[in-house]
């Protein structure tokens, strides 16, 4: 059980440490940048993700979240390849 407790600690302080990131981003650069991520980020994988992060955080003791690996990896992968989209602008 501790092994869990600090993996879903070490999940929580990357989720913290995404959202500082974005907020960091947002207060300096360009309204043309931001309203580029912003549009970026309606793609469908940023709320699929978080809906499996919001599955992971209510079931995080009991396990058995219902989330096939190959969903959360196909998933990640596109949200990861829209962020990618962005800093290749930037």
């Amino acid at each position: 059980m501790p092994t869990q407790i600090a993996a879903y600690n070490k999940f929580l302080s990357l989720i913290t440490e995404q959202e500082a990131f974005v907020k960091l981003f947002k207060n300096f650069a360009n309204k043309d940048d931001i309203a580029f991520y912003d549009n970026a980020i309606n793609d469908k994988s940023f709320n699929e993700v978080q809906k499996m992060r919001d599955i992971l955080i209510a079931k995080y003791t009991q396990g058995e979240y219902g989330v096939p690996a190959k969903t959360w990896f196909d998933t990640i992968t596109q949200k990861i390849d829209v962020l990618k989209m962005c800093k290749i602008r930037l």
